[in-house]
């Protein structure tokens, strides 16, 4: 238990852990927009599903850039994944490099030219040659790209060689670039029959959780011992039970391909994945808002000042009040503690200890509990506040503030916050991501 709810079982990135990445996933893409159903009747069959990076490996794959680029990435890759395209062409996704992407001996010149005057004359010792564009080889590029779909985000642009495009498209690839988001991808490769959404948005979920394991492998300086034939004939054979409306076996199958994944994963990290979802409520932040996210399924958690639910409850009974069950049910919980956020570095510990004491029982007083993990979103931690978090019998508390101001950071996701009396609780230090935005 942590501040009132149960956090998912250790098995997470298979059960529980795929509801939250499904819903994670579809906070910023929505399918409602299209009638894919409109879509033509014939699709090609694609000889394989490719998606451009501008990188040599995932050891530098972009994690820095604009959220454009972000969104662009996000959705190059996972929309390949899409249950339709991996049946029509009996493939698994795959990425090659942008910049391996010569289609003519002028161009490998050029190539080879550039790398030796970037990293030979600039003393890169790690710079490594790729032989296959030592020479281009007409027959070999028209087997390397015949019939692909090949999928080129925004990053990738610049990278790309310049007479890749129609050379590829000679020889039959489909090449879409310029993706700005996955219901643009989608709808550009004008997919037929396409499965219920709740589908879709699962094979969306396996190609980013393979994404992140694959990523996680590199950054922990692990080889990969994923079994790839395996896990790509059963995501081939998943997608094709969905096809044909067994969702029964679809089920099996893509259970089969998480448990590949998560036996990847547990090889060298075998810690649960735990995902809190949480809700920062301002006073400014309309009732209807809330509602929505007290409308969900998953185990929330909600920050709010007291000050904050005197509001929301003058605004809306009913929001409060569907506040007040989640709790009561045990599938919500409170972050917070203080009545306002106010600068307790200047401010005496009688005063804190006020703060604290009335934002409790304002809690109570409108939601029927008061919180058991602290949080302030504003800058503002003081060192007296494990002594007194303490004494008031909190469970828990977030080392981290939001909005200005920093404070030090940590190596460890959790700590044992211990105060200037000695008074001490254990404490998250990892700053909550914004489950809206494609940079996270």
């Amino acid at each position: 238990m942590f501040g009132g709810h149960k956090t998912p079982t250790s098995d997470s990135i298979r059960r529980g852990g795929l509801r939250q990445v499904r819903n994670l996933l579809a906070c910023y893409e929505s399918f409602d927009a299209l009638d894919l159903n409109q879509f033509p009747r014939h699709m090609k069959k694609f000889s394989q599903l490719v998606t451009l990076l501008p990188c040599h490996s995932l050891e530098d794959f972009p994690v820095y850039g604009s959220k454009a680029e972000a969104k662009s990435l996000l959705a190059a890759w996972t929309g390949l994944w899409h249950p339709t395209l991996i049946a029509n062409s009996s493939v698994a996704p795959t990425w090659r490099r942008a910049d391996n992407t010569v289609s003519s001996e002028e161009e490998a010149d050029q190539h080879r030219e550039s790398f030796i005057h970037q990293h030979y004359y600039d003393d890169d010792d790690t710079a490594t040659w790729d032989d296959q564009v030592d020479d281009f080889d007409q027959a070999t590029f028209d087997e390397h790209w015949k019939d692909c779909l090949v999928v080129i985000p925004m990053p990738s642009l610049d990278a790309i060689q310049d007479g890749f495009i129609k050379a590829a498209e000679k020889v039959g690839a489909r090449v879409v670039r310029d993706v700005e988001s996955r219901s643009q991808l989608i709808a550009n490769l004008e997919l037929q029959d396409a499965p219920p959404k709740e589908w879709c948005d699962d094979f969306f979920s396996l190609g980013y959780m393979r994404l992140q394991i694959e990523m996680m492998t590199r950054k922990l300086r692990f080889s990969s011992d994923l079994d790839v034939e395996r896990f790509d004939s059963v995501v081939v054979a998943a997608a094709n039970s969905v096809a044909s409306s067994d969702f029964g076996n679809a089920k099996t199958k893509l259970q089969s391909a998480f448990d590949l994944l998560a036996e990847e994963k547990n090889r060298y990290y075998p810690v649960a994945a735990d995902l809190i979802d949480m809700v920062l409520v301002a006073d400014s932040i309309r009732p209807e808002s809330i509602a929505a996210e007290l409308e969900t399924e998953r185990p929330i958690s909600v920050f709010l000042t007291g000050d904050s639910a005197r509001k929301i409850a003058a605004k809306s009974e009913d929001t409060i009040k569907s506040l007040a069950k989640r709790l009561d049910e045990d599938t919500a919980c409170i972050i917070g503690g203080t009545e306002n956020e106010l600068p307790d570095n200047l401010l005496s510990l009688e005063t804190i200890l006020n703060q604290l004491c009335v934002g409790r029982s304002t809690c109570e007083q409108f939601l029927g509990q008061a919180p058991e993990v602290f949080m302030r979103r504003r800058f503002g931690l003081n060192v007296s506040l494990p002594g007194i978090l303490e004494s008031l019998q909190f469970s828990g508390a977030m080392h981290v503030t939001l909005d200005q101001g920093e404070i030090p950071g940590c190596s460890s996701n959790s700590i044992r916050w211990v105060g200037a009396d000695g008074g001490a609780l254990m404490a998250l230090t990892e700053v909550p991501l914004d489950s809206a935005s494609d940079k996270s």
